[in-house]
């Protein structure tokens, strides 16, 4: 099964508390912003593109836990092709990286991709990435 090259932002609230989610159109459902990967210097800038543009999110810092390019969590999961695009089933390579951002800014969803783009409580991240909250839970006092 061909792969894709995916990178996406888990964006926290500098307490920890919450997380920037966006309600995705053509996915459905409340996920971190992300996209396929375009060529950076850095894989985690195009993370940062990414949630920049669909958000609109201002501030946005890479957590003191990224040393270089490391991604803090690497997620490979299925995508069922889309018939009106011709393209067949496929896997994302997503590599996600930690931001932190002030929650306070008003948020400018792109409305092409996005339905809305909104601050939630962190624990609903488990349902999304369930592997972040993990490695987030042994970084810290979460």
């Amino acid at each position: 099964m061909p792969g894709h090259i995916t990178t996406s932002a888990i964006i926290l609230s500098p307490d920890l508390k919450q997380v920037l989610l966006i309600d995705h159109i053509s996915i459905g459902r409340w996920l971190q912003p992300g996209g396929h990967y375009e060529p950076s210097q850095y894989f985690y800038q195009s993370a940062l593109r990414e949630a920049v543009e669909e958000t609109g999110v201002v501030g946005l810092s890479l957590h003191p836990w990224h040393h270089g390019d490391v991604p803090f969590v690497i997620d490979t999961h299925d995508v069922p092709g889309k018939k009106l695009r011709h393209e067949q089933d496929h896997v994302h390579h997503d590599l996600q990286y930690l931001f932190l951002a002030d929650p306070s800014p008003r948020l400018t969803p792109q409305q092409e991709e996005v339905h809305r783009a909104e601050w939630k409580p962190f624990d609903e991240l488990n349902e999304i990435s369930p592997k972040a909250v993990a490695r987030l839970r042994a970084i810290s006092d979460l």
